[in-house]
This record gives C-alpha cells, sequence and structure tokens, in this order.
C-alpha cells in the first residue's frame, strides 16, 4: 500500500507509468481497429513506451520515494514530531516527495490516535 501512495505522491513516478499504459492502449487499440501496425504507430508506440520508461528509470520506479518515505516516518517517530530541517536531508524531488508524503501519513496517524 506504501508503494502505491508514493507512486502517487511522486508525480513524476505516476506520469512514466500513465504514459507507458497509455502506448500499450494505444497499440492494442491500433492493431484492434486495423488488423496491423504500421510503422507509423509502431514508431509512436515506441517513443511513448521509452518516455514513460525513462521516467521510471529516472524516478527510481518510485522507490526512493518510498524509502525516504519510511526514512522520515521513523525520524519523525523518534523525534516526535516533523521536523522542517530534516526535508533539507533530501537533495532531489523524489526525496523531497516522499518526505512530504510521510509527514501526511504521519498527520494522520496522529489523528486517528
Amino acid at each position: 500500500m506504501l508503494y502505491l501512495r508514493a507512486v502517487y505522491a511522486n508525480k513524476a513516478t505516476l506520469a512514466g507509468y500513465g504514459i507507458m499504459i497509455f502506448a500499450i492502449v494505444y497499440l492494442f487499440a491500433t492493431l484492434y481497429k486495423e488488423g496491423f501496425v504500421s510503422n507509423k504507430d509502431f514508431d509512436f508506440f515506441l517513443g511513448m513506451f521509452l518516455a514513460g520508461l525513462s521516467l521510471l528509470g529516472a524516478t527510481s520506479m518510485g522507490f526512493e520515494t518510498m524509502s525516504a518515505c519510511k526514512r522520515s516516518l521513523t525520524h519523525f517517530n523518534g523525534v516526535g514530531r516533523p521536523d522542517p530541517r530534516f526535508e533539507r536531508e533530501f537533495e532531489w524531488y523524489c526525496g523531497r516527495a516522499g518526505y512530504r508524503l510521510a509527514e501526511k501519513i504521519w498527520k494522520e496517524q496522529q489523528i486517528s490516535s
């Protein structure tokens, strides 16, 4: 469940999955509609698929966001509250997205307690 929340929190990972799904649906829709795939359609599919794959590669498929979230939650539980200075530990977008997700999860846990 945490992985899905991490994917949703990291918009680049979400876009990567979305682009890849779009490319696959486009390929099969073209195949169903026309009965074959032309070179032009296959080139479009390949370009979109590789674009989505590149986004997923650049974001480590959301695993960096998930690990930053886990690390931040451990820090919050140790300190007893979210610390905005801890967000600076993460230099890249993925880590900061994980920190923001951890903040949200921690606040949800505090409300339910």
